[in-house]
């Protein structure tokens, strides 16, 4: 990815408005990955965790959304980066004991978006 953009206060968020019938996000999570609100056309749709088990390190993920009505649509994801229970989700706990500082920020690490319209 050529840039990354990098959001790490609740309320920041990333617009999307286009004609067609999926899109998707390439981003990085890891140790910092935070919690998404998603909202398509008006409504919100879902809260999104970008942090897995695997979070010890950085790592390419994708977030897809399809089967849309092909027309047009607006799209926001909001960033939560209010504190949660990292420790419990991963899978190898000692990471996080070694270093929980790693593990402290709640940051969304955006890199390419995908649009089929």
């Amino acid at each position: 990815m050529d840039s990354i953009g990098c959001a790490c206060s609740t309320g920041e968020t990333l617009r999307l408005h286009f004609k067609g019938k999926a899109f998707g996000i390439f981003d990085i999570i890891g140790p910092e990955a935070t919690k998404l609100i998603v909202e398509i056309d008006g409504i919100q749709r879902d809260i999104i965790t970008r942090f897995d088990r695997f979070c010890t390190s950085r790592r390419m993920s994708s977030i897809l959304i399809d089967d849309f009505e092909d027309k047009e649509h607006y799209v926001t994801f909001e960033v939560i980066s209010d504190p949660f229970d990292k420790r419990s989700i991963l899978k190898w706990k000692e990471s996080f004991d070694k270093n929980p500082q790693k593990f402290k920020a709640n940051c969304w690490f955006v890199g390419k978006v995908l649009i089929e319209g």
